[in-house]
Parts: C-alpha cells; structure tokens; sequence
C-alpha cells in the first residue's frame, strides 16, 4: 500500500523534478564511420528506470539504433554509422515506468556528427571544410574547433595545428610544408563533460608547391672597421625555408651575390661591399627544400622589401671653418625612423654623438671645428620602434688651412715726382689674397686708404692725398688669406721728409730731415745728393751715418761759378740686405733754396790806368739770363754782353770814349727765377 501511495505521488508530479531525457555531450567518428555517441547519464528515477533510446538521422529520418538498459552508462557506439560518409544527427531519450505503463521523455537536444572534407588545389595547400554539431553550439564545447593532421597518412600520429573560432566559417588552409605527403586531417571540439566530437577523416596525397614566406629585414649597417654592407633580417615564417638568397641592386637590377643556408642562419657581411664609397641596397629571398617546374626549382619567396645602406658624405668650407654632412634616408623600416643620431670622432678618438635629428631631415652642419684637425663622422638611425638601428660609412675631413702669406712686409716708403710710392711685398707663394693699405699722420691712428686683390710679389702704391714735402706719413698694411682673413700686419715706414734753409752770410744750406723707420735690415746711412744749375750729381755729396739727420753744405767753394745761386737736394736712405734677399732705397723729397746772388759792379774805370777794364762781377745768377749794357747819358748803347766774362775797356766803335759819366744796367735771373734789374754809374778818367 505505502508503494502505491509513491508511485501515484510520482505520476502527478513535474517531470522537471524527477528526471528528463539526457544531453548530448559529443558524437565522435571512427576512422570506418563508426560513431560513439556520449551523454550525461540520469540517475535520479531509480528504480523507475527503464532504458537509453539513441536515434540518428543520416537521411532526413530519425530512427532509433540502439538502446542502453544501464542508467549509469553515459555511451553508445553506432556499428555501421556511415559518419565518414556525410554528417549524422543524434539524440538519446529515457524511457521509465509510471507504474503502468513505460514513459518514453522526449529529447532535449540533438547533435551531429562533424563531417570534414578536405580538398586538395594542387597548389601546396589544404582546404577543410565541416559542418557545425550544433546550431547554436552548446557553451560546454568551448569556442574553437581544432585540426589537427596526420602525417604521414595511417601513422597514428596527430598533431593538432591551429585553432577555428565556432563564430567563423568553418573552414581551414593549411599549407603543406613537406615537399609530397599523403596526410589526413580530422577536426574535433573538447566537451567540458570530459569527452570529444571528432571528425570524420579525409586527406589526400600533397606536394609542397608554396614558397616559403618572404623574410622580414631588421636592417642593414655598414661594418666601420671592413666598409662593409652586413645584414640582419629575421627567419623565414615558414618554418621549412632552407636558405636564403642575398640580392643586391646594382646598375637598376637584381643581381644574386650569395646564398645563406639554414634556417636561423639570418646574418651576411658582404665582403666584396663598397659600402664606404655609395650607397648599397639589397633584398632577401628565401627558397625552401622542395623543388618543382621543368626544370625543377626550389620553391622561392618573392623578393624582400629593399633595404639601403646610409651613405654619409662631407663638404668643408674652409673659410667657414665647417663640415656639412648629407646622407639617405633609411627606408622601408615598418615602424619608420625615429631619429638619426650624428656621431663625430677627433683625431682617431671615440665617437661620441653631437646631435639628434627627429624631424626627418637627412643634413647637418658642424662648426664646431678647428684647422689642421682629423675629424671622422657616422650617422646612426633608428626605428620608429626602437628595436633596430643602422649606421652609415664613416666619412672623415681634415680641416686644412686656407693658403695664408706667410709674411707682409712693406719693402719701402719713397718720394717720385712729388708722390709718395708705397712698395710692398707681399708673399705671393703662401698666398695673400687681397692687401689693404693704411695710413697715419701720427704714427698711431691709422685708416684705410685702399684695398688691393690683384697681389704680385712686387706692389707699389702711390698716395697722391699726402704733400711729401710738409707731411711726414706713416704706413702699413694687412695681408689677407684666401678667406679674406686677417693674417699678418706689415711693419710701419715712413717717407723723409727734407727741409732746406740757405744762410746767405755764411754762405751754408742747411739740411734737415726726419729718419727713416722700420726696415727688416739694417739702416746703412743717409746719401745727400745736391743739384747745381737744376742737375743733380749721380754720386751722393755725403754719406751719413743713420744717427745724423741734419747736414750743413758750405758753398763758398762755388763762388765765381757759373752756379745759379739755386741749390736742391734729396735724401737717400739706404738698406743693407734684408732676410727677403732685398735692399731698398727710400727717397725723400726735394728740398731746395737760393743763395743770394753776389753783385759788385765797379763804379769807375782809369783809361791806361790800373782798371781800365770795366765789368760787374756776379755769383750765384743764372748766367744764361745775364745782360749787361752801358748808355751814353742820351741812352745810346756804347757797350753790351751777356758774358758775364766780358769787360768793357771805355771804348766805342774802336775809339776811346770821352771822360766823364756813363750809365750802365746789369739784368739777370736768380737760381729761383727770380729778374734782377741794377742800374747805376761808372765814371770814365784818366
């Protein structure tokens, strides 16, 4: 009775309380289509129990293919199930006696086998495709279904290759990476219940006719020791490239100068590389083992993307005192270029960086430099990710010196034709590009009074602003180098100027001078040269030594010649010879003064007497403008000369003149020019 009361009990609850049809957890297929079928078993009727139902689908209709009587039991396998010939759909029920009667709980869910197909191109790949178990897929079987594959074909040995997402489309190419291979794929999802719904097998017999994937490049630097290209780039993705070919551009092609075998073997110095002269760009290829065509070739990669060494070049500017670098852009790095970095080495020494550039540009401009020095360069770059960097060549100059004179020395300051000639000598082999010259009235504050670029070994300059006979100036000037630098200041000279003062009395001219100055010899003495009648003797009158500036000429020694009373002079400086090989003369100007002229004209003459010759006597005149005359006191001319040597002896026309007093008239013309008009009397007696 009390087990009657429970079953009515159990009748007239819920199902949902006292048990349902199981889930399906996963449906596997056997390699001969057979399927397991695996569910979570439903121990909660007990007793009530009856049986598993398993039903499938392979042709649009459910039929049941077997029972389970064993409630704990949670698999089933389906002999005969064809699953490796197309997809079959499976569910599982519980059946259980209600006290009368066996209940038979309909399915919660269904589930289809996984049916994979594969397809082979011919091109070296594998296309899977598969059906879903489920629509949606219950969460317990995860997010991805798996391949996995089997090489070669009948071995046992799977390997489980990559993963799909369930959301995708549910297909898979797989690249075949032996070169001929029979292989099998399967694909499979994990159950969280512990179990697994694997595909059915398919496969077929590969070739490997895909190249390996092209290599990426890291960079390419230049060896700063060799001058050489060296490479670096990452292995193949493809995991059977065997080698790799290095290409490098030369003349606009691709020319094959090397090839690197093995697989990691990801680094080449290119020895035969001129990479300190130009810029050299290369690309990589990678070529597995597997050869196909007629005639056969291994598979290859296309080609790289190219990358190129930094070639850095210089220019000096030797006036600037600076060094201008240029260099390429690096290329082709997938994060670009952050920055490049300019590094400098002095005199052999470390390289340490003087500048960073972020902003792209590929110059720059030391002026941090002086002559006569070693200075080597090499630019730096570095990707936009940091992660790899390039160097360039080394690019060096040696700063040389503009030609520069080695000496300015102003040979001479001398008077011509009442100027002053300034001569120099500037030196024309260590290269004076340009002179300017300078002048001074106090011998301390100068100013320019010219510039010269046409420099010969021999110069003269002539000041026509300077009055040589009032103005004592001083001179000098500046040589400039090539880059119209200031290189050496010429010593200071000066022109003489002379001052001349005649002492009628006594008869002595008095000369005067300022000394010269400055000569890179020695200063051997001052000549005097003195012009009688306008011309100048060639010999000097003295030589002085160089203290004396000063000189006193007595000239009573020409009195009664036919010296014109005018007296002019010039100075002589003169030079030993000088480390130039030189000995100059400076000249000064002329100085001049008149002598008074001596007269004495007598005032009578004795007829047969003691002075019965009459005659003026004249000194210091210029006798070429003499003119003496005698007049009768009606003004007839009874004696006339202009030879100062010829007398009168009281006669005209052959006969004696009568006693008494005549009149004379002496004219002439000083030594300065200067007319003289004496008249007077003589008286004739006897």
């Amino acid at each position: 009775m009390k087990i009657q009361i429970i079953i009515l009990l159990l009748a007239v609850l819920p199902i949902a309380i006292w048990g349902q049809s199981p889930e399906v957890n996963c449906v596997s297929v056997a390699p001969n289509g057979n399927v397991t079928v695996n569910w979570t078993a439903n121990t909660n009727l007990g007793s009530l129990f009856v049986q598993y139902n398993i039903y499938s689908d392979a042709s649009g209709v459910y039929t049941q293919v077997g029972t389970e009587p064993n409630v704990a039991s949670s698999v089933f396998i389906h002999p005969g199930a064809g699953a490796n010939l197309g997809p079959v759909s499976y569910y599982v029920t519980v059946v259980y006696f209600d006290g009368s009667n066996n209940i038979e709980l309909p399915a919660i869910d269904t589930l289809s086998t996984i049916y994979l197909s594969v397809n082979n191109p011919g091109n070296g790949t594998a296309n899977l495709n598969w059906n879903d178990i489920s629509n949606p897929i219950n969460s317990n079987n995860g997010t991805y279904y798996y391949v996995q594959r089997e090489i070669p074909a009948g071995s046992g040995i799977w390997t489980t290759v990559d993963s799909v997402d369930i959301s995708g489309p549910n297909s898979y190419i797989d690249t075949i990476e032996l070169c001929s291979a029979n292989v099998n794929y399967q694909v499979y999802l994990n159950n969280s219940a512990g179990c697994q719904s694997l595909s059915s097998i398919d496969g077929d017999l590969f070739q490997d006719l895909v190249p390996p994937q092209t290599p990426d490049f890291n960079y390419i630097t230049v060896d700063s020791v060799l001058g050489t290209a060296v490479l670096d780039w990452n292995p193949s993705a493809s995991l059977d490239a065997q080698a790799y070919i290095i290409l490098q551009n030369i003349n606009g092609g691709w020319v094959i100068i090397d090839t690197i075998y093995g697989y990691n073997n990801t680094h080449y110095i290119n020895p035969a590389s001129n990479a300190s002269l130009l810029g050299e760009t290369y690309a990589i290829a990678a070529f597995d083992s597997c050869w196909n065509g007629n005639p056969p070739a291994p598979n290859t990669s296309s080609l790289g993307v190219p990358h190129k060494t930094l070639f850095a070049q210089n220019t000096y500017s030797v006036c600037a005192v600076d060094v201008s670098l240029k260099w390429n852009s690096y290329i082709n790095w997938d994060t670009g270029v952050a920055k490049y970095e300019v590094l400098k080495s002095i005199e052999g020494g470390p390289y340490t960086i003087i500048n960073t550039i972020t902003t792209g540009d590929t110059v720059y401009t030391d002026a941090s430099l002086n002559y006569l020095t070693n200075y080597c360069y090499l630019i730096r770059a570095i990707s936009g990710d940091l992660q790899d960097s390039a160097i360039s060549n080394i690019s060096c100059r040696y700063t040389n010196q503009p030609p520069s004179p080695n000496f300015a020395y102003l040979k001479s300051v001398t008077v011509q034709d009442e100027m002053i000639k300034v001569l120099l000598h500037p030196d024309i082999v260590g290269i004076t590009r340009e002179i300017e010259l300078f002048r001074s009235y106090d011998g301390v504050n100068f100013e320019s009074i010219g510039v010269e670029s046409s420099v010969s070994a021999s110069m003269t300059i002539i000041d026509e602003e300077t009055n040589p006979t009032e103005e004592v100036a001083y001179y000098k000037y500046i040589a400039r180098d090539s880059c119209f630098n200031d290189i050496h200041t010429s010593n200071v000279s000066n022109n003489i100027v002379l001052s001349v003062d005649a002492n009628s009395q006594s008869m002595v001219n008095l000369l005067q001078w300022n000394a010269y100055k400055n000569w890179n010899g020695n200063l051997i003495g001052y000549n005097v040269y003195r012009s009688i009648n306008g011309v100048f003797n060639t010999s000097p009158l003295v030589m002085l030594p160089p203290s004396q500036l000063y000189f006193e000429d007595d000239v009573t020694s020409l009195i009664g010649t036919n010296a014109d009373g005018l007296f002019c002079y010039y100075i002589e400086a003169v030079e030993s010879t000088n480390s130039f090989g030189l000995n100059e003369k400076s000249l000064s100007n002329e100085g001049c003064d008149e002598q008074e002229p001596l007269v004495f004209i007598p005032n009578a003459m004795v007829l047969g007497g003691y002075n019965d010759n009459w005659k003026p006597v004249i000194n210091m005149v210029d006798v070429n403008s003499y003119t003496v005359r005698v007049y009768t006191r009606f003004g007839e001319v009874i004696f006339e000369s202009t030879i100062t040597s010829d007398s009168w002896d009281g006669t005209y026309k052959n006969k004696e003149v009568m006693l008494g007093v005549y009149v004379y008239q002496v004219t002439f013309e000083a030594g300065d020019n200067s007319y003289h008009d004496i008249r007077g009397t003589v008286t004739v007696i006897k």
